[in-house]
């Protein structure tokens, strides 16, 4: 896949969660490259990525904070691919796949917002091919300041007040995301990625509610439920609702 297929949006986006999260019939570990390359093979256009960085600065795949029982934040690159050898980096993920696919990076540690953008920046990805989402207001209003060209995105658990925000994506889970409060989202100009939808008849009323971006733990009911092209247009303001 190449991303300017993704052009002249016209459904929505399906991304595996972490790459490939408890699909049946796999042992893969999600966050990880194989995880990434099975959700691209069973049709879906991007992954869903969870991103910390180590004591010596590498961004690395990882969920929680702790990898084999070590604080990641705390703990050199090197030590942690030791103890877990499946651990991709950043770099990997954007040599591998960047401009073939559609990502959301996903920030779980509340720092590092300068080297982040510096390293995606770097790889001059299209803005029409990724978000940089976090549940942390303060961190993503941070890189919005340094890095504004970025396409940033707020995820939610709860209803929050929005007005004030001066990006365009926003990420409710699926139990926020009835039809009436995303009508009011579309209509007043954000872009809608529901998480984590795993039920056909959920996948499909949000197709139809308009959202841009489907996530789900099992990447190939995702893109048999929704079989078809999904596109989504690039932006030349990603952030502005």
């Amino acid at each position: 896949m190449n991303i300017n297929d993704l052009m002249n949006f016209s459904a929505p986006l399906r991304l595996g969660h972490r790459g490939c999260r408890n699909a049946a019939g796999t042992n893969l570990v999600e966050n990880t490259l194989p995880a990434i390359d099975w959700a691209i093979a069973q049709g879906c256009e991007g992954v869903e990525i969870d991103l910390h960085q180590t004591a010596d600065g590498i961004w690395v795949l990882h969920h929680d904070d702790k990898c084999q029982q070590q604080e990641i934040a705390g703990t050199p690159y090197r030590q942690l691919l030791q103890l877990h050898p499946p651990l991709a980096t950043l770099e990997e993920v954007l040599e591998r796949y960047g401009g073939k696919c559609w990502f959301d990076f996903e920030v779980k540690c509340p720092a590092g917002e300068a080297s982040l953008s510096k390293i995606i920046s770097g790889y001059r990805m299209p803005l029409g091919s990724f978000v940089i989402s976090s549940f942390s207001r303060r961190w993503l209003e941070r890189l919005y300041r340094l890095a504004p060209q970025l396409p940033v995105c707020y995820n939610l658990r709860a209803r929050r007040r929005l007005d004030q925000l001066p990006w365009r994506w926003v990420a409710p889970h699926w139990t926020l995301a009835s039809n009436r409060y995303l009508n009011r989202l579309h209509r007043r100009g954000w872009r809608t990625i529901v998480w984590t939808v795993n039920h056909p008849a959920r996948m499909q009323r949000l197709a139809r509610a308009g959202v841009a971006v489907v996530i789900s733990d099992d990447p190939s009911l995702l893109c048999r439920t929704l079989a078809g092209s999904s596109n989504l247009s690039s932006d030349a303001e990603p952030n502005k609702p």
